[in-house]
């Protein structure tokens, strides 16, 4: 493939994916987005089970931090009565459940079709992770939300997907790649550390 037509391709799947995100974030998300900021960290100011959160403008419950114990998670749709509309950055990170050796190492994730944005490195380095159930929902992926997963790890092609969100590139020192035919988002940053992609 030329690089011209690949150049060509990249820059249609990031208007496509600029559109669809605009599409996705408006009124309440736009706060929610603003009130999280460019890293989504959250501030945990309430507690329900096994979760840290803080709410939106609109109500809306944004994970902050798990405390569970690890293992098969299932995320709640709503906590408090609150729905659940983002997982925010490192909310599912935390060391205790990075490490294959630990008790609470989580093995899967089941995400609510409640959720819209997955934030940075939600669940990144959480090496036993083999599973991830995401709801179609699911509009905004944002930078390494799964690197260093076993579930990333084992994805084959150049490009590991999430249902049509493309969310991360298996070889950073790939010169050229193709985008699948149906790809409706990107990843935020999906090819930053890619310095060889011409």
């Amino acid at each position: 493939m030329s690089k011209k037509l690949l150049s060509v391709l990249l820059s249609l799947c990031m208007l496509i994916s600029a559109l669809a995100v605009g599409q996705f974030t408006t009124g309440a998300k736009e706060a929610e987005i603003a009130e999280t900021g460019a890293g989504d960290f959250i501030e945990e100011k309430y507690t329900c089970g096994d979760y840290g959160y803080d709410l939106d403008e609109s109500g809306n419950a944004l994970i902050a931090m798990y405390h569970g114990d690890g293992g098969a998670v299932e995320i709640p749709s709503s906590l408090d009565g609150h729905t659940v509309t983002v997982l925010g950055a490192h909310s599912f990170s935390s060391e205790e459940y990075r490490s294959i050796e630990s008790e609470k190492a989580i093995t899967s994730v089941v995400i609510p079709n409640t959720v819209y944005r997955i934030g940075t490195g939600a669940f990144s380095y959480c090496r036993s992770l083999t599973s991830v159930n995401v709801s179609k929902s699911v509009t905004e992926i944002a930078a390494s939300a799964f690197d260093g997963t076993m579930w990333l790890n084992n994805q084959t092609g150049d490009i590991a997907y999430y249902g049509t969100i493309a969310i991360s590139v298996k070889d950073k020192n790939v010169e050229e790649m193709t985008v699948k035919n149906g790809t409706t988002a990107l990843a935020d940053y999906v090819f930053y550390s890619c310095k060889k992609l011409k």
